[in-house]
């Protein structure tokens, strides 16, 4: 689940930190491109879509993230 994409690592870090609480692996993965470097936050630890989008539903959107399930 994708819950962040910053231009500033330390702004990824802090939303890493504050999704602590969660109890789910967070990652921070970097994409570098021509126009720079994304921090890319997400939440890992699904064995399905279906469990990461229920889980995004009832612990992410409380939170007041928008966010983006992918399949690893």
């Amino acid at each position: 689940i994708q819950v962040g994409a910053f231009g500033s690592e330390e702004n990824a870090q802090f939303l890493k930190e504050n999704l602590a609480i969660l109890g789910k692996p967070i990652l921070i993965l970097n994409r570098t491109n021509a126009n720079g470097t994304l921090y890319l936050v997400r939440i890992q630890g699904f064995k399905t879509k279906s469990a990461a989008e229920s889980y995004a539903q009832e612990k992410v959107a409380p939170q007041g993230l928008t966010y983006r399930v992918y399949k690893n």
